[in-house]
């Protein structure tokens, strides 16, 4: 049996020519350090821990409408949060993009509810992750990221922190690849 989502997939490429025929575009991000602030912790710790730069490929192309789609290529985005929820973005899932400011805005918002009746809770986990860059040859962009999560019922924890980072760095060098149509 034949998925219906694989098949709306398949017929969206044909109808749109992913960017009127042109090929998708193949990126190298480079994301600058982020560190969870103080504000991210119930108890925050004493030590600030950093890191090397994260670096994930990605590949975009021209949808309907004006919009373009990101997909993770080879790898995810998965930012520690600190006490909030981690913020992450995995292999091969869709990011709609559209026109903004300083190039090309790419939004995930993600809400997970999880009722728990044993103890009697509803929590609610939401992440959302903004990537915007210029879709040019090479340029420098912004990764902003937020989540938070709450609780309702008797069996909740005291304190939930919610989390925000905004402005970190990110650098893109579009690959130079060759598509070749099958046969």
């Amino acid at each position: 049996m034949r998925s219906p989502t694989l098949a709306m997939v398949v017929l969206s490429a044909v109808l749109t020519g992913c960017g009127g025929g042109g090929s998708p575009e193949l990126y190298a991000l480079v994301f600058d350090v982020v560190t969870a602030p103080a504000s991210c912790y119930a108890n925050p710790p004493a030590t600030t821990v950093t890191g090397v730069l994260g670096t994930l490929n990605a590949e975009v192309w021209d949808g309907p409408e004006g919009k373009a789609y990101l997909t993770v290529e080879g790898g995810s985005l998965s930012v520690d949060m600190g006490d909030a929820p981690t913020v992450t973005v995995s292999v091969g899932q869709a990011i709609e993009g559209s026109p903004a400011a300083g190039g090309w805005s790419f939004i995930t918002d993600r809400t997970q509810t999880t009722t728990t009746p044993i103890i009697g809770t509803v929590t609610t986990v939401k992440t959302r992750a903004e990537l915007t860059f210029a879709r040019a040859s090479t340029a420098k962009g912004t990764l902003s990221l937020s989540s938070s999560q709450t609780c309702t019922g008797t069996g909740c924890p005291g304190t939930m922190p919610t989390c925000s980072i905004t402005g970190a760095v990110v650098r893109a060098t579009r690959l130079n690849v060759a598509y070749e149509k099958a046969p």
